[in-house]
Protein backbone atom coordinates (compact mmCIF):
# COMPACT_ATOMS: atom_id res chain seq x y z
CA UNK A 1 0.00 0.00 0.00
CA UNK A 2 2.85 2.38 0.62
CA UNK A 3 4.45 1.74 -2.30
CA UNK A 4 1.32 2.53 -4.33
CA UNK A 5 1.05 5.57 -2.53
CA UNK A 6 4.80 6.05 -2.91
CA UNK A 7 4.28 5.56 -6.84
CA UNK A 8 1.13 7.78 -7.25
CA UNK A 9 2.45 10.86 -5.53
CA UNK A 10 5.54 10.74 -7.55
CA UNK A 11 3.80 10.79 -10.69
CA UNK A 12 1.90 13.35 -9.77
CA UNK A 13 4.88 15.61 -9.05
CA UNK A 14 6.51 14.71 -12.19
CA UNK A 15 2.98 15.90 -14.14
CA UNK A 16 2.38 18.90 -12.22
CA UNK A 17 6.43 20.04 -12.91
CA UNK A 18 6.61 19.56 -16.17
CA UNK A 19 6.23 22.03 -18.93
CA UNK A 20 4.73 19.83 -21.11
CA UNK A 21 1.85 18.48 -19.41
CA UNK A 22 -0.08 16.88 -22.24
CA UNK A 23 3.36 14.52 -22.87
CA UNK A 24 2.84 12.76 -19.73
CA UNK A 25 -1.27 13.01 -20.12
CA UNK A 26 -0.62 10.65 -23.27
CA UNK A 27 2.05 8.80 -21.71
CA UNK A 28 0.22 7.39 -18.88
CA UNK A 29 -3.37 7.38 -21.42
CA UNK A 30 -1.42 4.72 -23.08
CA UNK A 31 -0.30 2.80 -19.91
CA UNK A 32 -4.19 2.67 -18.93
CA UNK A 33 -5.06 1.63 -22.35
CA UNK A 34 -2.71 -1.46 -22.05
CA UNK A 35 -3.51 -1.90 -18.44
CA UNK A 36 -7.39 -2.05 -19.29
CA UNK A 37 -5.93 -4.57 -22.82
CA UNK A 38 -4.27 -7.11 -20.21
CA UNK A 39 -6.73 -7.11 -17.58
CA UNK A 40 -9.76 -7.95 -20.32
CA UNK A 41 -7.20 -10.43 -21.84
CA UNK A 42 -7.25 -12.01 -18.45
CA UNK A 43 -11.03 -12.21 -18.04
CA UNK A 44 -11.57 -13.94 -21.17
CA UNK A 45 -9.11 -16.12 -20.50
CA UNK A 46 -10.75 -17.13 -17.03
CA UNK A 47 -13.89 -17.83 -18.82
CA UNK A 48 -12.46 -20.11 -21.38
CA UNK A 49 -13.02 -18.03 -24.26
CA UNK A 50 -11.44 -18.45 -27.52
CA UNK A 51 -8.57 -15.74 -27.80
CA UNK A 52 -8.16 -16.07 -31.60
CA UNK A 53 -11.92 -14.58 -32.11
CA UNK A 54 -11.77 -12.10 -29.31
CA UNK A 55 -8.61 -10.48 -31.02
CA UNK A 56 -10.34 -10.44 -34.66
CA UNK A 57 -13.41 -9.04 -33.15
CA UNK A 58 -11.09 -6.22 -31.40
CA UNK A 59 -9.81 -5.20 -34.55
CA UNK A 60 -13.09 -4.44 -36.05
CA UNK A 61 -13.78 -1.71 -33.65
CA UNK A 62 -9.88 -0.32 -34.74
CA UNK A 63 -11.50 -0.32 -38.47
CA UNK A 64 -14.19 1.39 -37.86
CA UNK A 65 -12.97 4.57 -35.48
CA UNK A 66 -10.02 4.62 -38.09
CA UNK A 67 -11.84 5.27 -40.74
CA UNK A 68 -14.65 7.29 -39.08
CA UNK A 69 -11.55 9.70 -37.68
CA UNK A 70 -9.88 9.86 -41.27
CA UNK A 71 -13.34 11.15 -42.86
CA UNK A 72 -14.21 13.55 -40.00
CA UNK A 73 -10.16 14.65 -40.65
CA UNK A 74 -10.85 14.82 -44.18
CA UNK A 75 -7.81 12.87 -45.48
CA UNK A 76 -8.64 12.95 -48.99
CA UNK A 77 -5.08 11.72 -50.13
CA UNK A 78 -3.34 8.96 -49.25
CA UNK A 79 1.25 8.65 -49.53
CA UNK A 80 2.57 5.08 -50.22
CA UNK A 81 4.54 5.08 -47.42
CA UNK A 82 1.13 4.82 -44.73
CA UNK A 83 -0.44 2.81 -47.45
CA UNK A 84 2.76 0.22 -47.27
CA UNK A 85 3.17 0.75 -43.29
CA UNK A 86 -0.80 0.03 -42.53
CA UNK A 87 -0.81 -3.22 -44.59
CA UNK A 88 2.68 -3.96 -43.01
CA UNK A 89 1.02 -3.19 -39.72
CA UNK A 90 -2.00 -5.48 -40.27
CA UNK A 91 -0.06 -8.67 -41.27
CA UNK A 92 2.12 -7.88 -38.48
CA UNK A 93 -0.11 -7.47 -35.99
CA UNK A 94 -2.56 -10.83 -36.20
CA UNK A 95 0.80 -13.11 -36.90
CA UNK A 96 2.72 -11.55 -33.83
CA UNK A 97 -0.23 -12.40 -31.47
CA UNK A 98 -0.68 -15.95 -32.96
CA UNK A 99 2.90 -16.48 -32.39
CA UNK A 100 2.57 -15.54 -29.26
CA UNK A 101 -0.39 -17.72 -28.68
CA UNK A 102 1.63 -20.89 -29.96
CA UNK A 103 4.28 -20.02 -27.49
CA UNK A 104 2.32 -20.06 -24.95
CA UNK A 105 0.62 -23.22 -25.26
CA UNK A 106 4.15 -25.16 -25.93
CA UNK A 107 6.02 -23.45 -23.38
CA UNK A 108 3.98 -22.24 -20.39
CA UNK A 109 3.59 -18.72 -19.26
CA UNK A 110 6.34 -17.59 -16.94
CA UNK A 111 9.15 -18.43 -19.64
CA UNK A 112 7.17 -17.07 -22.65
CA UNK A 113 6.00 -14.25 -20.06
CA UNK A 114 10.05 -13.49 -18.96
CA UNK A 115 11.16 -13.45 -22.90
CA UNK A 116 8.14 -11.47 -24.20
CA UNK A 117 9.10 -8.80 -21.99
CA UNK A 118 12.60 -8.56 -23.74
CA UNK A 119 10.51 -7.59 -27.16
CA UNK A 120 11.57 -4.10 -25.38
CA UNK A 121 14.58 -4.08 -26.84
CA UNK A 122 13.74 -4.24 -30.44
CA UNK A 123 12.11 -0.12 -30.48
CA UNK A 124 14.92 1.06 -27.68
CA UNK A 125 17.94 -0.77 -30.44
CA UNK A 126 16.00 0.92 -33.32
CA UNK A 127 15.67 4.21 -31.90
CA UNK A 128 19.86 4.29 -31.07
CA UNK A 129 21.26 2.53 -34.01
CA UNK A 130 18.58 4.17 -36.95
CA UNK A 131 17.25 7.07 -35.96
CA UNK A 132 20.25 8.49 -33.95
CA UNK A 133 18.92 8.95 -30.32
CA UNK A 134 21.28 10.46 -27.95
CA UNK A 135 20.64 9.16 -24.41
CA UNK A 136 21.92 10.30 -21.59
CA UNK A 137 23.79 7.71 -18.82
CA UNK A 138 20.79 7.71 -16.84
CA UNK A 139 18.39 7.36 -19.28
CA UNK A 140 20.76 4.22 -19.93
CA UNK A 141 20.76 2.63 -16.38
CA UNK A 142 17.43 3.37 -16.52
CA UNK A 143 16.70 1.18 -19.68
CA UNK A 144 18.97 -1.70 -18.23
CA UNK A 145 17.33 -2.11 -14.69
CA UNK A 146 13.92 -2.32 -16.90
CA UNK A 147 14.96 -6.05 -18.15
CA UNK A 148 16.31 -6.62 -14.20
CA UNK A 149 12.66 -5.18 -13.08
CA UNK A 150 11.28 -7.69 -15.64
CA UNK A 151 13.25 -10.30 -14.39
CA UNK A 152 12.60 -10.09 -11.02
CA UNK A 153 8.64 -9.84 -11.51
CA UNK A 154 8.24 -12.72 -13.75
CA UNK A 155 10.93 -15.14 -13.47
CA UNK A 156 11.49 -18.54 -15.38
CA UNK A 157 11.19 -22.11 -13.83
CA UNK A 158 14.30 -23.93 -13.80
CA UNK A 159 12.09 -26.68 -15.61
CA UNK A 160 10.96 -24.71 -18.03
CA UNK A 161 14.60 -23.37 -19.16
CA UNK A 162 15.58 -26.68 -18.78
CA UNK A 163 12.69 -27.49 -21.74
CA UNK A 164 14.76 -24.87 -23.97
CA UNK A 165 16.01 -26.81 -27.36
CA UNK A 166 17.27 -25.03 -31.03
CA UNK A 167 13.32 -24.87 -32.16
CA UNK A 168 12.43 -23.52 -29.18
CA UNK A 169 15.06 -20.23 -29.18
CA UNK A 170 14.38 -19.84 -32.75
CA UNK A 171 10.32 -19.90 -31.68
CA UNK A 172 11.22 -17.27 -28.85
CA UNK A 173 13.23 -14.89 -30.87
CA UNK A 174 11.05 -14.53 -33.76
CA UNK A 175 7.91 -14.23 -30.63
CA UNK A 176 10.18 -11.54 -29.46
CA UNK A 177 11.17 -9.95 -32.57
CA UNK A 178 7.67 -9.37 -33.63
CA UNK A 179 6.27 -8.26 -30.43
CA UNK A 180 9.00 -5.48 -30.42
CA UNK A 181 7.96 -4.71 -34.58
CA UNK A 182 4.43 -4.27 -33.15
CA UNK A 183 5.45 -1.23 -30.99
CA UNK A 184 7.93 0.22 -33.10
CA UNK A 185 5.19 0.37 -35.66
CA UNK A 186 3.75 3.32 -34.30
CA UNK A 187 7.54 4.99 -34.17
CA UNK A 188 8.12 4.08 -37.75
CA UNK A 189 4.70 6.44 -39.18
CA UNK A 190 5.78 9.40 -37.08
CA UNK A 191 9.14 9.57 -38.85
CA UNK A 192 8.45 8.52 -42.25
CA UNK A 193 4.51 9.31 -43.48
CA UNK A 194 2.63 12.32 -43.29
CA UNK A 195 1.40 12.79 -39.81
CA UNK A 196 -2.08 14.02 -41.22
CA UNK A 197 -2.94 10.24 -42.16
CA UNK A 198 -2.37 9.43 -39.00
CA UNK A 199 -6.23 8.03 -38.70
CA UNK A 200 -6.05 6.58 -42.52
CA UNK A 201 -2.92 4.42 -41.46
CA UNK A 202 -4.94 3.20 -38.66
CA UNK A 203 -7.99 2.26 -40.69
CA UNK A 204 -5.73 0.61 -42.68
CA UNK A 205 -3.74 -1.10 -39.94
CA UNK A 206 -6.91 -2.26 -38.34
CA UNK A 207 -8.84 -3.07 -41.16
CA UNK A 208 -6.07 -5.24 -42.97
CA UNK A 209 -4.92 -7.13 -39.23
CA UNK A 210 -9.24 -7.81 -39.01
CA UNK A 211 -9.82 -9.19 -42.62
CA UNK A 212 -6.51 -11.32 -41.91
CA UNK A 213 -7.77 -12.48 -39.15
CA UNK A 214 -11.35 -13.74 -40.03
CA UNK A 215 -9.81 -15.53 -42.46
CA UNK A 216 -7.68 -17.44 -40.07
CA UNK A 217 -10.71 -18.18 -38.46
CA UNK A 218 -12.95 -19.05 -41.44
CA UNK A 219 -9.51 -21.90 -42.86
CA UNK A 220 -9.24 -23.18 -39.47
CA UNK A 221 -13.43 -23.91 -38.92
CA UNK A 222 -13.21 -22.15 -35.39
CA UNK A 223 -16.42 -22.16 -33.62
CA UNK A 224 -17.58 -18.57 -32.97
CA UNK A 225 -19.71 -17.17 -30.07
CA UNK A 226 -21.42 -14.06 -29.62
CA UNK A 227 -19.98 -13.53 -26.19
CA UNK A 228 -16.32 -13.61 -27.72
CA UNK A 229 -17.39 -11.00 -30.38
CA UNK A 230 -18.97 -8.80 -27.47
CA UNK A 231 -15.87 -9.20 -25.40
CA UNK A 232 -13.63 -8.22 -28.73
CA UNK A 233 -15.77 -5.19 -29.38
CA UNK A 234 -15.12 -3.90 -25.80
CA UNK A 235 -11.67 -5.10 -25.97
CA UNK A 236 -11.01 -2.91 -29.42
CA UNK A 237 -11.17 0.35 -27.85
CA UNK A 238 -8.37 0.45 -25.71
CA UNK A 239 -6.45 -1.17 -28.18
CA UNK A 240 -7.19 1.56 -30.85
CA UNK A 241 -6.55 4.07 -28.37
CA UNK A 242 -3.81 2.99 -27.12
CA UNK A 243 -1.98 2.98 -30.01
CA UNK A 244 -3.12 6.45 -31.04
CA UNK A 245 -1.99 7.74 -27.66
CA UNK A 246 1.67 6.32 -28.31
CA UNK A 247 1.81 8.24 -31.69
CA UNK A 248 0.69 10.95 -29.97
CA UNK A 249 2.98 11.30 -26.72
CA UNK A 250 6.06 9.91 -29.10
CA UNK A 251 5.19 13.15 -31.25
CA UNK A 252 4.60 15.75 -27.95
CA UNK A 253 8.30 17.88 -27.99
CA UNK A 254 9.20 16.64 -24.31
CA UNK A 255 9.81 13.33 -25.86
CA UNK A 256 11.10 14.65 -29.37
CA UNK A 257 14.20 12.64 -30.13
CA UNK A 258 13.72 9.97 -27.01
CA UNK A 259 11.66 7.08 -28.32
CA UNK A 260 13.84 5.13 -26.01
CA UNK A 261 13.00 6.79 -23.00
CA UNK A 262 9.09 6.32 -23.96
CA UNK A 263 8.80 3.17 -24.60
CA UNK A 264 10.97 2.29 -21.20
CA UNK A 265 8.64 4.87 -19.30
CA UNK A 266 5.53 2.93 -20.40
CA UNK A 267 6.69 -0.79 -20.09
CA UNK A 268 7.95 0.64 -16.65
CA UNK A 269 5.18 2.32 -15.24
CA UNK A 270 2.47 -0.39 -16.92
CA UNK A 271 4.62 -3.38 -14.89
CA UNK A 272 4.07 -0.97 -11.71
CA UNK A 273 0.13 -0.45 -12.55
CA UNK A 274 -0.13 -4.30 -13.71
CA UNK A 275 1.44 -5.48 -10.44
CA UNK A 276 -0.10 -3.41 -8.44
CA UNK A 277 -3.75 -3.30 -9.70
CA UNK A 278 -3.21 -7.51 -9.18
CA UNK A 279 -2.26 -7.23 -5.76
CA UNK A 280 -5.10 -4.43 -4.78
CA UNK A 281 -8.27 -5.78 -6.90
CA UNK A 282 -6.94 -9.64 -7.18
CA UNK A 283 -5.65 -10.19 -4.22
CA UNK A 284 -2.35 -11.85 -5.70
CA UNK A 285 0.43 -12.29 -3.35
CA UNK A 286 4.00 -11.53 -4.17
CA UNK A 287 7.03 -12.73 -3.09
CA UNK A 288 10.34 -10.80 -1.99
CA UNK A 289 11.84 -11.13 -5.45
CA UNK A 290 8.29 -9.38 -7.07
CA UNK A 291 8.55 -6.92 -4.48
CA UNK A 292 12.39 -6.01 -5.84
CA UNK A 293 11.00 -5.77 -9.00
CA UNK A 294 8.77 -3.36 -8.23
CA UNK A 295 11.19 -1.16 -6.36
CA UNK A 296 13.90 -1.69 -9.49
CA UNK A 297 10.85 -0.76 -12.30
CA UNK A 298 10.46 2.55 -9.79
CA UNK A 299 13.36 3.24 -9.90
CA UNK A 300 13.59 3.17 -13.46
CA UNK A 301 10.83 5.55 -13.35
CA UNK A 302 13.07 7.92 -11.37
CA UNK A 303 16.04 7.26 -13.62
CA UNK A 304 14.21 8.25 -17.01
CA UNK A 305 12.79 11.14 -15.28
CA UNK A 306 15.89 12.30 -14.24
CA UNK A 307 17.95 11.47 -17.56
CA UNK A 308 15.61 12.87 -20.38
Amino acid sequence: MYVFVFFVCYISLVWWRTEYPDAMLYLIATVLCSFSIGMLMKLTAARGMNAAVVIASNYVVGAVFGTAFALLAGTSTLSMTTVLLGLGGGILWPVSLTMLMVVLRQYGLSLTGALANLSLAVPVLFGFVFLNEQLSLLAWIGILLTFVAFFLLSPPRHDDIQRLDQRAVLAFLLMIIGIGLTQLWANLFNHFAPAEEQFAFLAILYTAASLLSWLFLRVRSIKIELREVRWGLVLGLPNFMGLYFLQESLLTPLFAGQSAVVYTLISGLGVVVAVLAGTLFWHERMTRTNLAGVAVAICVIVLLNMGY
